[in-house]
Order: structure tokens, then sequence, then C-alpha cells
């Protein structure tokens, strides 16, 4: 997320894809959580931001409601409540 604040979008997709890539291959719920709850987070960013559109289009496929909706499960299975409060103000 930082590197998006800094507007450096191609390296935060690597970092996203990356970072997706070992938190599936850990089958950790709390990680899974997280990069599901970034994705969301980046995926309501797409909305209103073009180039953020044509960087994120092809692995941010589904909506918002679908990434807000994964990060509930997993964090559910982590009574993770912090996340979870986190999750609704996206």
């Amino acid at each position: 997320l930082i590197l998006i604040e800094q507007n450096k979008y191609p390296a935060a997709l690597k970092c996203l894809e990356r970072g997706n890539f070992y938190a599936e291959k850990l089958k950790n719920p709390y990680r899974l959580g997280v990069i599901n709850r970034i994705m969301a987070q980046i995926r309501s960013q797409m909305d209103t931001n073009r180039t953020m559109q044509q960087v994120f289009n092809h692995f941010l496929v589904h909506p918002v409601e679908y990434y807000t909706n994964e990060a509930r499960k997993y964090f559910q299975q982590t009574n993770s409540k912090y996340e979870m409060e986190a999750v609704f103000k996206i």
C-alpha cells in the first residue's frame, strides 16, 4: 500500500502478486485475510484511478465485495477482531 501511495503501481503489483503467492502457499488464514483486505483496498481505489485500473485489472478481476468477503471469511477463522473491523471500513 505504501508503493501505491507513492504511485509506484507496477512495483506494488509485483509485491501483491508475491504476497498472494506465499499466502496461498502457506495456507495461513490470517495471511490470506490480510492479502484479501489489501486487494479490497486496492480494488476500491481502482474505480477512480485509471492508471491503477490499467496496472491491476488483469490481477484484481473481481469486485471489491468479493475480496472483502474473502477477507472476512479468513479473519473469522482466526478471530481477528481488529482486522474484521478494518475490512468493514473498506
